[in-house]
């Protein structure tokens, strides 16, 4: 079963959030997917922390990471993508907002963490 769960939390890691989330913002001007992607990662990030696998969460962020820029690369070709995200423009837009989420996840990892030790002292 924990093989399982480890197997899942991998592969939600490994989803391109930014990418999907800029995807979004562009197509429906619409920040709806920024919204579950913070929600996703928080969730994830926790629990991480809780199981203690942070080398999935390391992994997953890269392969997130590698995701988004390849399908970011795929738009720049569509007329006004790069033009969307002034003053940024995609690339550092991604490169931006992953390096935020990363440190949101780094906290919430640490809140993981924290919620095992409390339940352990119990």
């Amino acid at each position: 079963m924990r093989k399982l769960l480890l197997t899942v939390i991998f592969v939600l890691y490994c989803v391109p959030y930014v990418y999907l989330s800029m995807h979004n913002d562009f197509a429906s001007h619409s920040m709806f997917m920024y919204g579950i992607m913070l929600i996703a990662t928080i969730i994830l990030a926790v629990i991480s922390g809780y199981l203690g696998v942070w080398i999935l969460a390391i992994i997953g962020n890269i392969v997130s990471l590698i995701l988004s820029v390849y399908f970011n690369n795929k738009m720049i070709s569509v007329p006004k993508w790069e033009d969307y995200f002034v003053p940024l423009f995609s690339v550092r837009l991604l490169i931006l907002v992953t390096c935020l989420i990363v440190i949101l996840q780094i906290v919430f990892y640490m809140v993981g963490k924290q919620i095992k030790q409390k339940k352990s002292i119990y």
